[in-house]
């Protein structure tokens, strides 16, 4: 396979990649375990081909054997025999047995030839003439026999030609046309050791060929002798040729022999392996096809299982796309308790909430341009303003109205810092000057005064903080605390735990603990850190006048029927809900806010800034 083929599986998706991952790990684990199989199949198919080719080895030696110990056995009894021993003799003598004592001998011949396979069985005197026989004498033929070459009690096995100690048959049949014979003969002597006669015991050779013939065929058995000729062959015209000439060590062709207990031959087997294995090949063929079958029907199951498992992975690919594309309404569905399930899920509630965060951000936007277009709108040329409020003050100067011309400054310096708002931030300094200005102003109209006491920490004048946060809170203390009998009013501040801490006490009425606990509750809303109250927010007229009052003082009668004093004039419009959630929008949840208040000792706010450098 090319780079380019491996570069695009690579890149493929991760379904594709999983399967081909699988795919290929499963194919090099079969592939090695196909070649490690066929290597030791290879070497275990030899030893079964041995093995099998061996045990008919066996069996056909165990059957020649007992084939060729039969004719040796019938040739001892016959040498053991005093009844055929005792005719020989006689007959030797000149002397003559009786019919009955013939037909004894003969049917004894008989019977031991019916034991087993046709065995020929013929007596001779030494002289050479065959007096007894379980065959028709005027089949035999004498020249294709000689029995003057036996020894001294000796027993010779010959089959073939007489050079080979192999002679062809003596016996002439139309029906059973014989070219060999394998024969036992015996010489019977006298303890002088003149022979008195003979005992020749034969069988065709085509039954040890049949023999050979009668198991495995791909097995081509043979008998060799001694001399390393061959005596006994399916095919009759390799009978007598020597087997070292005809037959070669070759590739193919393995190779085996047993011992015979007979004169020194042994039974030869040569078996083509490739014949032999056959059957054992076409077993690992079949196996292999099932194996292969297998395995299609079990990579068809795995991409359709991979396919399955992994679908909630692709509809959340599908659907981060379309998110990509800009297409935050998507939603993908996938549920469940695996990690798709847990993915999906997810997935979707961050989508929810990016979209809250969307309206919330919107919403915001579009409150800070109102804002914005209303402080253009106040912005009526301020420059202009200031001048003439300057001018005034010069002008009262110069008449000697010191304590008017110290009032139209405050009025103008508060004006400026209420319609300036290029800077976000001031210094907590300048945040008590405006307040200063305000509560002179305030003074100025109310008969009641009240006492305005400051303690603040060196290490926080410097120290910038968002504009317009004490004053509002001052604002609320002179509406709700002290607008009726006045009193003193307390303002702190100082460095806590990498927090600027700017407290406002006043010495008014204070606030029982149902009512603390209402106005406690509207504080942990805006301060709560959720979306809800984000998409909800107090209206803009609860925000920017109602406050505290109608929180706190729900069933106070309105302030201006209260006493005579006027209502004090709300300068920078806006409470302590819109202070709270300003600094908010500045610090995060980080900023604090706490109230106290008892009745009859006042009340007190308390906000804690996150110390910027």
């Amino acid at each position: 396979m090319s780079m380019k083929a491996w570069r695009r599986i690579w890149h493929t998706s991760l379904r594709g990649k999983l399967i081909a991952s699988v795919a290929c790990c499963l194919l090099l684990t079969i592939g090695a375990g196909t070649m490690l199989s066929s290597w030791l199949t290879k070497d275990m198919m030899k030893e079964t081909v041995l093995q099998n080719a061996g045990n008919s080895l066996d069996a056909a030696n165990l059957y020649l054997t007992d084939q060729i110990n039969r004719l040796i056995y019938i040739s001892n009894y016959l040498y053991l025999d005093q009844e055929l021993n005792l005719a020989l003799k006689y007959r030797r003598s000149g002397i003559y047995v009786g019919q009955t004592e013939a037909s004894d001998v003969t049917k004894k011949l008989d019977n031991l030839s019916y034991a087993g396979e046709q065995v020929y069985i013929s007596v001779w005197t030494g002289n050479g003439k065959m007096i007894y026989s379980n065959f028709q004498s005027d089949q035999y033929q004498l020249d294709k026999l000689d029995i003057h070459q036996l020894t001294h009690s000796g027993t010779f096995i010959t089959g073939g030609k007489l050079n080979f100690l192999l002679h062809p048959s003596y016996l002439q049949s139309k029906d059973e046309p014989t070219t060999h014979m394998l024969s036992v003969a015996r010489s019977l002597r006298l303890l002088s050791g003149k022979v008195y006669g003979y005992v020749i015991v034969s069988m065709n050779e085509e039954q040890l060929k049949a023999v050979l013939n009668k198991y495995d065929s791909t097995i081509q058995m043979m008998i060799v002798g001694e001399d390393n000729q061959i005596i006994s062959h399916p095919n009759s015209q390799m009978i007598g040729n020597d087997f070292s000439q005809l037959y070669h060590p070759q590739e193919g062709i393995l190779e085996l022999e047993r011992d015979m207990s007979v004169a020194g031959w042994r039974l030869e087997g040569l078996v083509p392996y490739g014949v032999a294995a056959e059957k054992i090949n076409r077993i690992y063929q079949v196996t292999n096809f099932v194996q292969m079958a297998v395995l299609i029907v079990f990579l068809i199951l795995l991409v359709l299982g991979i396919a399955r498992l992994t679908r909630p992975i692709v509809k959340l690919t599908q659907v981060v796309r379309k998110i990509d594309n800009d297409n935050l309404s998507i939603r993908s569905g996938i549920r469940g308790e695996d990690e798709a399930g847990v993915l999906g899920q997810s997935l979707d509630a961050m989508l929810d909430r990016v979209e809250e965060m969307i309206i919330q951000i919107e919403r915001e936007q579009s409150e800070r341009r109102k804002a914005e277009l209303e402080m253009l709108q106040a912005q009526i040329n301020p420059h202009f303003l200031f001048n003439i409020l300057g001018a005034i003050r010069m002008d009262l100067l110069l008449k000697g109205s010191e304590d008017a011309a110290v009032l139209l400054g405050s009025l103008s310096s508060l004006l400026r810092m209420t319609v300036n708002r290029g800077n976000e931030c001031i210094s907590l300094q300048e945040e008590m000057e405006t307040v200063q200005h305000y509560i002179r102003l305030v003074d100025f109209q109310r008969e009641v005064k009240v006492h305005l006491d400051m303690e603040l920490s060196p290490d926080t004048i410097d120290k910038f903080v968002p504009r317009f946060i004490v004053q509002p809170l001052v604002e609320n203390a002179y509406h709700h605390g002290l607008s009726k009998y006045g009193g003193i009013l307390w303002i702190q501040s100082w460095l806590e735990d990498s927090y600027i801490w700017i407290s406002i006490r006043d010495s008014g009425e204070g606030m029982n603990a149902e009512r603390l606990q209402a106005v406690q509750q509207v504080i942990d809303q805006i301060q709560k850190p959720n979306i809800e109250y984000a998409l909800h927010p107090l209206s803009r007229s609860e925000s920017t006048h109602t406050d505290l009052s109608e929180t706190a003082s729900s069933d106070s009668i309105p302030l201006e029927q209260e006493s005579a004093v006027p209502p004090v004039p709300a300068i920078s419009g806006i409470g302590l809900t819109n202070v709270i959630r300003r600094l908010q929008m500045i610090y995060g949840s980080s900023v604090q806010v706490h109230i106290e208040s008892h009745p009859g000792e006042g009340t007190e706010i308390k906000i804690g800034l996150p110390h910027r450098q």
